[in-house]
């Protein structure tokens, strides 16, 4: 639970960095002149690192989410929810794994993010706006948070869209 806090508060720090500082001054000083400093704050307010960061914070916090669901069901079933010889749901393997797998999925999500987002344009990040940054990084979240939450969200997406496709 406690890594849960605090990758969610590590979200909204990344978050508030992304929206509210421009990282253009910092990119163009270590075009001059490298520092560990700048490089840093370059990584956590350039708007494609950004939200590779906020994607992996939010599978972390899926993953927390669907961790502290699962003790919690566990414990409220009793000792049948951890007998070895029950059979094995998709819900029982992915609510108790690490978040860490969580957080590599969300990272996923980023992945297939910056496939789609340099398909339909040749320099999607030459100067976002804060509203362009709010939107792309809230969807990319939602998404991170959600494949981290329950991986098998994507087994239903992809069944939706096969049925618009035939259609």
């Amino acid at each position: 639970m406690t890594w849960g806090i605090l990758s969610t508060a590590g979200w909204l720090a990344v978050f508030g960095l992304g929206l509210l500082i421009a990282s253009k001054p910092y990119r163009e000083q270590l075009l001059k002149a490298f520092e560990w400093r700048v490089f840093f704050v370059s990584l956590l307010t350039y708007t494609p690192t950004n939200i590779a960061a906020l994607c992996l914070l939010a599978g972390f916090c899926g993953g927390s989410a669907s961790r502290l669901i699962g003790f919690e069901a566990s414990a409220a079933l009793g000792a049948g929810a951890t007998d070895p010889q029950a059979p094995v749901s998709d819900s029982r393997i992915y609510m108790g794994e690490s978040p860490v797998r969580s957080m590599l999925r969300g990272f996923a999500v980023y992945i297939a993010f910056l496939a789609g987002i340099y398909i339909t344009s040749n320099a999607p990040f030459a100067d976002p706006t804060q509203e362009q940054y709010a939107r792309t990084a809230g969807i990319t979240s939602l998404l991170a948070f959600v494949v981290g939450y329950d991986p098998t969200f994507f087994r239903s997406f992809i069944s939706l869209a096969e049925k618009f496709k035939g259609k």
